[in-house]
């Protein structure tokens, strides 16, 4: 009886910790159910017949390499009425001399008169454009399509004044390309399918549009004007509610740019990106942190479960029944987002790619970011 008792003592930690592996499992799944699935049958609305003003917003620093590409593929849209504003960022290279060369009544260049920064830069541009739809994607990027404004803009209408688009990132061989594509992955899951559900929290600014109207009414980053990312998220965060914010999935809505090749420019640019999160509102935070930390939980105890426990069978059980089941869900979403190559290689990527992040958030406790490039 003994015997028995110190058994069961020794078995009950294995018992709780099990218990705990179902319950971040069953909270995975009702993220991708409730807001990852809907995603996969999401319709976009047609095209109207008529063009609105877009204003095409760009803050540039140092894209030399970038800057033509991206002006030429922006002025090859198939859209007729729409402006491009460029405003240069104190660049230490000959992106400026490389705007000025570029022909083109559509397009207006301007240099950053005021504090140094995207959004110093970004409101200067905005202040500069003439239409009331602002569209802004980053000068690394490119349009993945001729149709980019006319996807982006369709969804325009007096109740909306938000889009949310997908900022895609070329296929490329190796495991960081693998990482961000997968980051790239995860974080539309969450902006989309939260903004799908009604609880718009944030966008990527290297494709996203919102009136001129909206942005002014809020005072402009006035409200956090004092960090420096935030530029996307931060603003559509402020002003996004139940029902004025769109998505757009279409192919042809995506941008495209290259991600790092580096580990640590990868590092420091999630470091920028996430820095803004703290200024969520509360609920936000909260809904994110509950993802993030079952996502991170779920793998940790597997691996210390599978190790440890001696009820392998029911633990490699639970793990592959969870993983199945997230597969299946993500697939049409992840084929529409093109990322659908990576669902293969999602069991080794996503804890590697969940304990990077763990590791970035951690570290913004602890040194802040002083420059967005």
């Amino acid at each position: 009886m003994y015997l028995n008792a110190q058994i069961t003592f020794l078995l009950l930690p294995n018992l709780l910790l099990i218990g705990v592996l179902l319950v971040v499992s069953g909270i995975q799944l009702y993220y991708y159910w409730h807001y990852f699935y809907p995603l996969s049958f999401k319709k976009s609305p047609p095209i109207l017949n008529y063009e609105k003003g877009v204003s095409v917003v760009i803050a540039a620093k140092n894209e030399s390499r970038n800057i033509e590409n991206c002006i030429n593929k922006l002025l090859g849209q198939e859209y007729r009425n729409f402006e491009i504003i460029v405003v240069n960022d104190y660049s230490d290279d000959d992106t400026l001399e490389r705007l000025q060369k570029i022909a083109s009544n559509k397009l207006l260049v301007l240099n950053n008169a005021g504090d140094r920064g995207k959004k110093s830069a970004l409101n200067q541009g905005i202040k500069a454009t003439k239409h009331e739809f602002l569209l802004f994607i980053d000068a690394d990027c490119v349009p993945a399509s001729e149709h980019w404004i006319s996807n982006m803009v369709k969804h325009f209408s007096p109740k909306q004044e938000v889009v949310l688009g997908f900022g895609a990132f070329r296929k490329e061989n190796g495991l960081l390309n693998k990482i961000i594509r997968l980051d790239g992955f995860i974080t539309a899951l969450q902006y989309f399918g939260f903004a799908n559900s009604g609880k718009a929290y944030m966008g990527v600014g290297r494709n996203l549009a919102y009136r001129k109207s909206t942005f002014e009414a809020i005072g402009g980053f006035e409200q956090h004007k004092g960090i420096l990312s935030g530029d996307d998220d931060l603003l559509v965060n402020q002003v996004a509610t139940s029902t004025n914010v769109s998505i757009e999935l279409d192919e042809c809505a995506h941008t495209l740019t290259d991600g790092e090749n580096k580990w640590s420019a990868y590092f420091n640019q999630k470091r920028r990106q996430l820095s803004a999160g703290t200024q969520y509102k509360k609920l936000d935070k909260i809904r994110l942190a509950i993802f993030g930390a079952s996502s991170f939980l779920f793998y940790f105890l597997f691996v210390t479960l599978l190790i440890f426990s001696p009820f392998k069978l029911a633990i490699f059980g639970i793990f592959a029944v969870k993983q199945l089941l997230e597969l299946v869900l993500l697939r049409v979403i992840a084929k529409r987002l093109k990322v659908d190559d990576l669902l293969p290689f999602i069991v080794i990527l996503e804890p590697i790619y969940m304990t990077y992040i763990t590791a970035i958030g951690i570290s913004t406790w602890f040194w802040k970011v002083e420059q967005w490039k």
